[in-house]
């Protein structure tokens, strides 16, 4: 089988999208050549069935570049793929969608995201099957829609030998965005805290540039 991943970035270097590399390295191993369309490229090492094309965005382009950009790949690899994964942004199927079912090609779309709209209602259309993680997912009402797990690689995110849990203890691994409601969390502790519970919380992640002052107030709230 021939795919074509379209995706937002593929950098293994990436603290927030750099587990995707594992995943396209794990689907070349049933897949006879992979086409992967990005955003954005940084630093991977792909098997060598994988080509990788790029939006431009590494390279300072604006929004039409990108959409000229996407277009022209769909015609450079015309006829080199049979279905086509869409992880996370609905607007790749709002822009090839419509193609992909003229030229009778199944679509599948991950997407995970507790909000959606009348954009993301046709993207499901477009879509042949739609994947999501959480039943708290917007997508998660949809008949053609497949709760799963969300792909993590256990290999390398397990548990070490000889680490000693510390008591009353809880540990927030992820992104800092408003969408993770973080500030509950923090109220959350607060209140045991406060009630005479001993507990605590630690938060580990980056905020990505958009998030800067969500993450701000958070320290805010903590101090």
């Amino acid at each position: 089988m021939r795919l074509l991943i379209i995706t937002q970035k593929v950098d293994s270097e990436d603290p927030i999208l750099g587990f995707f590399c594992g995943w396209i390295t794990a689907l070349a191993k049933k897949m006879d050549t992979i086409h992967v369309i990005c955003l954005e490229e940084g630093k991977h090492n792909l098997p060598k069935n994988v080509t990788v094309y790029s939006l431009g965005k590494e390279q300072g382009a604006n929004k039409l570049e990108y959409v000229l950009h996407f277009y022209q790949h769909l015609y450079t690899i015309s006829g080199q793929y049979d279905k086509v994964f869409v992880h996370m942004n609905q607007e790749y199927l709002l822009l090839g969608g419509l193609y992909w079912k003229l030229r009778n090609i199944p679509v599948y779309l991950w997407r995970n995201h507790p909000h959606g709209d009348l954009l993301t209602k046709i993207a499901v259309a477009l879509s042949t099957k739609v994947f999501c993680a959480s039943n708290q997912s917007f997508t998660a009402r949809f008949k053609k829609t497949t709760i799963m797990p969300a792909g993590i690689d256990t290999n390398i995110f397990k548990s070490v030998l000889g680490v000693t849990r510390k008591k009353n203890s809880i540990c927030m691994v992820g992104r800092i965005s408003p969408v993770k409601r973080i500030e509950l969390s923090l109220q959350a502790v607060k209140t045991l805290i406060d009630s005479g519970t001993q507990v605590s919380l630690s938060i580990i992640g980056s905020p990505p540039r958009k998030n800067i002052l969500y993450f701000n107030d958070l320290k805010e709230y903590v101090s």
